[in-house]
């Protein structure tokens, strides 16, 4: 009983670039929902605002749901809020999915103490530019643990 009740003052914050209907949120509305049913506090941030209400809706029924926007993040004002939410939440673990997620939200984790920071890569993202490639080695190495979502990430 004492372990159920640990697990559900823990907070899990999952950082996603949009909410559009693409696998990568297919995936995190099966995540969150099954992280609901184990008892654990969810809060979605989209740091776009362009979104699928189907998936909207599915994961505002396990979890809360913020959208950020990119003029918010282009002039600096995102990234505030992200970390203020980090902060006000108590936030123990940060689950980030996608580029730009990795990219900005990893290192805001770290920055707002964050004990538990996971980099979910579904693919290989081969076609990255070098400076896309530069700043996601650069926020890996601030992540504790790296999800490989795919088996066939292993070898990459």
């Amino acid at each position: 009983m004492q372990q159920t009740n640990h697990i559900q003052q823990k907070q899990i914050l999952h950082i996603i670039d949009h909410l559009r209907g693409d696998g990568t949120q297919r995936f995190l509305c099966n995540l969150v929902k099954k992280l609901h049913q184990r008892g654990y506090k969810q809060h979605v941030v989209s740091l776009r605002k362009s979104v699928d209400p189907t998936i909207t809706v599915e994961l505002e029924k396990f979890a809360a749901v913020t959208q950020i926007g990119v003029p918010s993040l282009l002039l600096g004002i995102g990234y505030l809020q992200l970390y203020y939410l980090m902060c006000r939440l108590r936030v123990s673990t940060v689950i980030s999915f996608l580029f730009v997620s990795e990219a900005v939200g990893i290192p805001i984790a770290r920055i707002a103490g964050v004990p538990n920071k996971v980099s979910a890569i579904r693919a290989r993202n081969i076609n990255y530019s070098l400076l896309q490639r530069n700043l996601s080695r650069t926020a890996l190495r601030f992540a504790d643990r790296v999800a490989l979502v795919s088996e066939s990430l292993t070898d990459f």
